[in-house]
């Protein structure tokens, strides 16, 4: 009963750890955007859930917890499901995703990218683990993990020399940027206005729509394929009542037609420009309410702590 009861521990676990990643990014790590492509959202979450149910698995081998042969095999799981990430998941999805926002949600064009992007990337991390002499071009889970690991600890690297100039950079007083509550007030009534403009244009759009189904619904119920029959017999009915009756009514079908989609085309096309200037304003919104919020904290007693952390910072960069 034992293994049983160490495999439902182990079950039980990996699902907990799946919903506090799935909820630590949608209420804490990205709480004030919004996230629209839920993938992210789950590879984020079965990032988390492998990372943290390897290390729980070594605390459980150290403290002789649960059956050897459920650990045995959960470790194993665990660690090809952060290779298949590292290697296909993650750097796929983030062109993929990087790709559709440049080029406006275009899924085949996306998907290329990612597909020609991956051989590329294996080629780099291949490159890597030869620095630490690993030659082989074995599919070991261990090779694997020793590649990906170089490149890995390259980019840990490199964010914390980012990390060591950024954080004097935001805590010295002498580099904070000066914001009134004057300039955030400002920003937020032009966001608002932007989406009064936003939704009544959302509005006019979705009137234009029922229009035109409601005059679509007021025509005779005929197959499509018989449409230029009907719009042929309207027009020898009509010369048979008389020309300017047939070319009145002839005027009248194309030229309503081509209005309403003229007008359905510029409202969507100022529907998507008003979406991008939205968002870029929320965007300028954000920078500004955090300078604003920094520029308060260092007004206190931590504010002044950090800044004199930061000019230590900066003695030890320099």
């Amino acid at each position: 009963s034992w293994p049983w009861l160490s495999v439902l521990v182990l079950l039980a676990s990996h699902v907990a750890l799946f919903g506090v990643g799935y909820w630590f990014f949608a209420k804490l790590l990205y709480r004030d955007y919004e996230v629209k492509k839920r993938y992210i959202q789950v590879l984020f979450a079965t990032t988390f859930m492998a990372s943290a149910s390897m290390f729980h698995l070594l605390l459980a081998t150290l403290a002789g917890l649960l059956a050897p042969e459920v650990r045995a095999a959960a470790w194993k799981v665990d660690h090809w499901v952060l290779i298949l990430l590292s290697y296909v998941a993650l750097p796929a999805s983030f062109v993929y995703t990087s790709v559709q926002s440049v080029f406006h949600r275009s899924c085949r064009l996306s998907t290329t990218c990612a597909a020609l992007f991956l051989p590329c990337f294996w080629y780099v991390v291949y490159w890597s683990g030869t620095l630490i002499h690993i030659d082989s071009i074995g599919l070991s889970s261990d090779l694997l993990i020793a590649r990906i690991g170089v490149f890995g600890v390259t980019v840990v690297a490199t964010l914390s020399g980012f990390g060591a100039v950024n954080f004097p950079f935001r805590s010295i007083h002498s580099f904070l940027r000066p914001v009134t509550q004057q300039q955030v007030a400002d920003v937020e009534q032009r966001l608002l206005g932007i989406m009064r403009m936003l939704a009544t244009k959302k509005r006019q759009l979705l009137l234009l729509r029922q229009d035109e189904v409601r005059t679509t619904t007021r025509r005779p119920k005929e197959a499509p394929e018989h449409g230029a029959t009907t719009l042929t017999r309207r027009v020898v009915a009509g010369l048979l009542q008389g020309s300017r009756m047939a070319l009145e009514a002839l005027a009248s079908v194309v030229t309503g037609s081509e209005k309403s989609g003229a007008e359905r085309k510029r409202l969507q096309a100022d529907i998507l420009a008003m979406e991008a200037f939205s968002r870029e304003l929320f965007m300028e919104l954000d920078l500004l309410i955090r300078a604003r919020l920094r520029e308060l904290q260092a007004r206190t007693w931590r504010g002044r702590a950090m800044n004199i952390i930061g000019y230590c910072c900066s003695g030890v960069c320099v």
